[in-house]
């Protein structure tokens, strides 16, 4: 039936045949009885128009609609095995020259005191050649569980959807933590081939990240709220609550992340994980941190905020401050105890991959909506509109 409404639509003059069931009408010259199964002739000046641009328009919008649906499928190339080395990263290897009988140490600390600029050029050669750790080429994999791909509340495959699974391209992680269980990123590493920055202050979670041979650069300190590289006291967590420090400390050497950008002379950034349910030192706070950073310098496509904050009320200053920075809040995702919510951001000058136009998935629904459409068409067009339109015509002589 919406075969024979295409094709009165296109041909104005165009007269078809089909088989009416009708019993009667009563109209304005009386009573009319019509035979059941009788052969009629209808034209298309009789049709309502209003009848045929609806369905039409609406089949469109929806054809549509599920044609740019941005659910498409993202193909998973899940690269699980323990054989995985370096060498099929895009790891850039960065110049890093040496002097043995330089004291770093010494020099780390005139900076700090002397409050050295975060773009000055001998911190960010002390940065690169003394304190950023490059992964080997000939390194694997050497993870608890290699096969397990669920590492946080979402964050990484609500960002890998929107990015349609693009490979190859760079993230940053603070607070990487041993760089498994709870990494944000060992997803993409795994299955997008992605490379980037773990930062992790803690020395004996920092070891445990080494050792996981992460396809990544590392960096044993922490990012600071300054402009200006800095020494802290942290405390790692309460045993009985994560939210407050404990009483078991270590110092950190903390640095701007800009500063350890420039060191790597990378600005473009794709995922920014920022693990905050975690600081360690009550003097420094998230707002802080995040007025900081110096996003008008860095081209950062997506921010994903870890926090242990569950409500809105907690979690609008942070909205408020990456609104400031020129992000968009994209979702609030939570791990199933609820206990560590992530916040994902986007920065509104960025624009993602274009959804693929044809797919499986989308030919798929294209055809299912087809199919829903023709049914509901004919049982609408053979119980109430031709009867009715047959039976008008009749009453009024037209036929």
């Amino acid at each position: 039936m919406p075969i024979i409404l295409l094709v009165l639509a296109i041909q104005p003059n165009a007269v078809t045949k089909f088989d009416l069931r009708v019993k009667r009408f009563v109209g304005e010259k009386g009573q009319v009885t019509y035979p059941v199964g009788t052969m009629t002739t209808i034209r298309y000046k009789s049709l309502p128009l209003w009848a045929i641009y609806a369905g039409g328009i609406t089949f469109v919008v929806f054809f549509f609609w599920y044609l740019r649906s941005p659910k498409t499928e993202v193909p998973l190339q899940v690269h699980t095995g323990s054989k995985l080395s370096s060498k099929h990263f895009n790891v850039r290897k960065i110049p890093q020259m040496k002097d043995p009988a330089f004291d770093f140490n010494k020099a780390i600390e005139t900076m700090n005191e002397e409050r050295t600029a975060m773009d000055d050029a001998k911190l960010v050669d002390l940065i690169r050649n003394y304190l950023i750790q490059v992964p080997s080429e000939g390194d694997t994999y050497n993870l608890e569980d290699p096969t397990n791909l669920r590492f946080s509340a979402g964050q990484t495959s609500y960002v890998d959807q929107r990015l349609h699974g693009t490979e190859g391209v760079f993230y940053v992680e603070t607070r990487a933590f041993a760089g498994e269980s709870e990494s944000t990123s060992l997803f993409f590493e795994k299955t997008r081939r992605w490379t980037g920055l773990l930062v992790e202050p803690d020395p004996v979670k920092f070891e445990l990240l080494r050792n996981k041979n992460r396809k990544a650069y590392l960096l044993n300190a922490c990012v600071t709220d300054k402009s200006y590289p800095t020494k802290r006291t942290l405390f790692r967590p309460d045993s009985t609550d994560l939210s407050k420090p404990g009483s078991e400390s270590y110092t950190a050497q903390c640095f701007p992340l800009y500063s350890i950008l420039l060191a790597l002379e990378q600005n473009v950034i794709t995922l920014l994980s920022l693990n905050f349910y975690e600081l360690g030192s009550e003097s420094q706070s998230e707002h802080d941190l995040l007025m900081s950073l110096p996003f008008e310098k860095l081209n950062v496509t997506f921010v994903g905020i870890r926090n242990l904050y569950s409500n809105k009320v907690h979690q609008a200053p942070l909205e408020w401050m990456m609104e400031q920075k020129g992000f968009e809040l994209q979702g609030r995702l939570r791990t199933d105890d609820q206990w560590v919510n992530d916040l994902v951001f986007l920065n509104k000058i960025n624009k993602l991959p274009t959804t693929p136009f044809w797919t499986s998935t989308n030919i798929f629904r294209a055809v299912v909506l087809f199919l829903v459409l023709y049914g509901i068409a004919n049982v609408v067009a053979y119980k109430f509109l031709f009867p009715k339109l047959h039976l008008y015509k009749v009453a009024y002589g037209l036929v």
